[in-house]
């Protein structure tokens, strides 16, 4: 009856809430579309594609590993150490926007035959951020700003470090200042750039909330890439 107060969109980039843009209404209405013709309000700044790293095999060095420590109560992974990226020219590289998958070669359950590994992140810096902290920061946190995963400066070596308890698979993630207190902001773009060419994956939600209605209901949803 009333489509401009009752139906809302919310809509998320590469699954993550922390920087989601909510309740955006329709513009106007025509004929028996809804009309979402907005210029910045539903804009996301387009970052870089995911650093990527791969321990399904303990075995050998893959992909952005540098050594591998095996001992009696698990093993300590080591990174090559990342660079800052953010006066690199832009490189494709095909990535899973983020996300993650649990995985061991050669296993029948990977779930249940994985093991955990102290994964040493590292990231040269040649001096520490201002106001503010760095986080290892994708699926692999939750898409949250965990203790776990925040990273310390070594004033020695000029580096931010952090290590995580991970399970073996093959893991997207990325580093990010997050600032503030009560309202954290975010930003990516110092440590990864900031390029309009990115692919990322976009997922739209809508919302009808009806009158009298005390809550939202999801009324449809669409998940589609940036670049197709």
């Amino acid at each position: 009856r009333n489509p401009i107060d009752e139906i809302k969109v919310s809509i998320l980039q590469n699954s993550r809430w922390d920087n989601a843009v909510y309740g955006l209404k329709p513009v106007f209405i025509r004929d028996k579309e809804l009309i979402y013709d907005y210029d910045t309000e539903n804009n996301f700044p387009g970052g870089n594609e995911f650093r990527q790293f791969d321990s399904r095999s303990l075995n050998f060095l893959a992909v952005n590993i540098e050594k591998i420590e095996p001992h009696k109560n698990g093993s300590d992974v080591y990174l090559l150490a990342d660079e800052q990226r953010n006066s690199h020219a832009f490189f494709y590289d095909k990535d899973m926007n983020g996300r993650y998958v649990v995985q061991k070669h050669d296993a029948l359950n990977s779930e249940k035959e994985a093991d955990y590994c102290n994964v040493h992140f590292r990231l040269n810096m040649s001096a520490p951020v201002a106001n503010g902290d760095v986080y290892i920061f994708g699926q692999l946190s939750n898409w949250q700003y965990k203790d776990e995963f925040r990273m310390r400066y070594n004033d020695t070596l000029r580096q931010y470090q952090a290590t995580v308890l991970l399970k073996q698979g093959y893991f997207n993630y990325q580093y990010i200042k997050v600032s503030g207190t009560k309202e954290k902001k975010t930003e990516s773009g110092i440590f990864e750039g900031d390029f309009s060419v990115t692919e990322n994956d976009y997922q739209l939600i809508l919302y009808h909330r009806p009158l009298g209605a005390r809550t939202d209901k999801i009324s449809g949803y669409l998940n589609f890439k940036s670049i197709f």
